[in-house]
């Protein structure tokens, strides 16, 4: 299993296209496609100082470092997550990754959260119900075994596998 938010979402999105390794991904508000993304990200200098130069300037790089661009290689289930607001990494990228996974025939699930921007903090349900949706994917498709009153109600019982699991997904909602 494999799972990030943000920067983690975009992480997630080039590990699933390397490798066969992880039986599910959770992906919330990644990049998918990096030229798009220079063009509507709430963050216009990322991809300038990580690319070394606009997208016309060095479009290979752009393309190549891309995981739309390698999305014939996924064979992982994944479920995407975003805000309907979000500016700093829009829904259309999230809208992508899902479009061209159910083309490919991957199993894929989006979640678009109404008036909720990058952090989703808008609606304490949205989260909720977020991490709701996405253990439920886990145990569809990560052969995890494990239920979310228990995890909500009952920390002790979680293994040191699932926290770190757990860790992995909801990172970078701390940074």
């Amino acid at each position: 299993t494999v799972g990030g938010y943000s920067y983690g979402g975009l992480l997630t999105n080039w590990l699933i296209t390397q490798t066969k390794r992880f039986n599910a991904a959770v992906v919330g508000a990644g990049i998918v496609e990096h030229a798009s993304g220079w063009g509507t990200l709430g963050m216009p200098g990322f991809h300038k100082y990580f690319f070394g130069g606009f997208p016309w300037e060095t479009p290979y790089i752009y393309q190549s470092e891309s995981p739309f661009y390698q999305l014939d290689k996924v064979r992982t289930p994944t479920h995407i997550v975003a805000g309907e607001r979000d500016m700093q990494v829009p829904t259309s990228q999230s809208y992508m990754l899902e479009r061209a996974l159910y083309y490919r025939q991957i199993p894929a699930k989006l979640i678009i959260f109404p008036n909720e921007g990058h952090i989703m903090d808008f609606n304490p349900i949205h989260g909720k119900v977020k991490i709701r949706e996405e253990l439920k994917w886990l145990k569809k498709y990560g052969n995890q075994s494990f239920n979310y009153n228990e995890l909500s109600n009952n920390n002790e019982k979680l293994t040191l596998s699932l926290v770190f699991e757990i860790y992995i997904l909801f990172l970078l909602y701390i940074i």
